[in-house]
């Protein structure tokens, strides 16, 4: 079981992965929204920025902006997405694209920390941007932390009271970690080893900061401390991987939480299950179910290129259809399905690509 996990690890690209969220109202027990959010991105980062909009940074692996750093803007976390490309003025000549955002707001400024290479000698070192709008960023001088010889992958940030803490990966099961003043000027700490778990992002909760981490053969789980040096976890598990949604497959990882009047949301990442097809690989094409599991109705999100015909079709476990030409704006009345698991099937086009849907009563 193990060789398949890590066989399974090691044979996923970035391009396979997909954003979904979770919510919570203490940010320890969380409810997924069986919703994608952004298929084909990794490394996600959220912040709530200024104007109280959320900013939500990753790593886009769609077409024509594959590997460039996105970013969503929405006023409640959860709907109306806008989505782009960040610009970051000072890196068009560099070997490589900057890649694993993390983002920091003081006051009305927004600062972008990210993994560059910009002499291309494979040993990539933390950088910072600049913006005042979340979406136009000037590259900062220097370097913000680096290992002579090691690559340093992965910056996660968290300012408490006056200190910027500073933790990455480049060492397997390990994280780098530091701290600095104004966020500048990182003094390096002895490295962090959390059971394995990365350091994935830290937000600040009542009584102190918690940090989400995680394992990919393991799941999601926090740290919790009052003064951003010692750190312990959290009982339990915040999230582990759950096939049953039809969403998730081999593992769920890279957490990124954000605190909102509301409550807590997380956006995690997970892989694409095998045989869908991937939301960023038709252009203007994403297709959806929910809730999942269903219990009254299921409801279809469907977006297309504009002229393309589809037919949407339900089928049980047995290959059978039980409900034909479906329209995504008339919910199935799932009451009248038996319990079960069946298949939403769109064929469009070329695209052929399915969605797992459990029945409950």
């Amino acid at each position: 079981m193990l060789g398949c996990l890590l066989a399974l690890l090691i044979r996923a690209q970035p391009s396979d992965n997909r954003l979904l969220i979770a919510v919570s109202g203490d940010g320890l027990s969380w409810t997924r929204l069986s919703q994608v959010l952004y298929d084909s991105a990794d490394v996600p980062d959220a912040v709530v920025g200024p104007g109280g909009r959320v900013c939500l940074y990753f790593q886009n692996f769609r077409k024509p902006d594959a590997n460039r750093i996105y970013v969503g803007f929405s006023s409640d976390g959860l709907t109306d997405w806008i989505f782009g490309p960040i610009v970051i003025s000072g890196t068009e000549y560099w070997p490589g694209q900057p890649c694993d955002p993390d983002v920091l707001v003081r006051g009305d400024t927004v600062r972008l920390y990210f993994t560059g290479d910009p002499y291309g000698d494979a040993k990539p070192e933390t950088h910072s941007a600049i913006s005042f709008d979340g979406m136009n960023f000037f590259l900062e001088p220097g370097v913000r932390f680096q290992v002579e010889g090691a690559p340093v992958l992965d910056p996660s940030l968290l300012w408490t009271a006056d200190t910027c803490r500073y933790f990455a990966g480049g060492i397997p099961g390990t994280n780098y970690r530091a701290h600095s003043n104004d966020g500048i000027n990182f003094l390096r700490d002895p490295d962090f080893n959390a059971d394995g778990f990365m350091m994935a992002n830290g937000i600040a909760v009542p009584g102190g900061y918690r940090f989400y981490a995680f394992r990919q053969d393991e799941g999601i789980k926090s740290l919790f401390s009052t003064n951003g040096t010692d750190w312990s976890f959290d009982p339990g598990y915040r999230l582990q991987l759950d096939t049953m949604t039809g969403l998730e497959y081999g593992y769920v990882k890279d957490p990124a939480v954000v605190r909102t009047s509301s409550g807590y949301i997380m956006y995690y990442v997970t892989r694409i299950p095998p045989g869908e097809v991937s939301e960023g690989c038709e252009e203007g094409f994403s297709f959806s179910a929910y809730p999942n599991p269903a219990r009254d109705f299921i409801r279809i999100n469907l977006k297309l290129p504009p002229g393309l015909s589809y037919s949407l079709r339900l089928y049980d476990s047995a290959g059978k259809a039980v409900q034909a030409e479906l329209s995504p704006d008339s919910p199935v009345p799932a009451s009248d399905i038996p319990p079960g698991v069946y298949f939403l099937r769109l064929a469009a086009g070329s695209i052929s690509s399915t969605r797992r849907i459990i029945v409950l009563r």
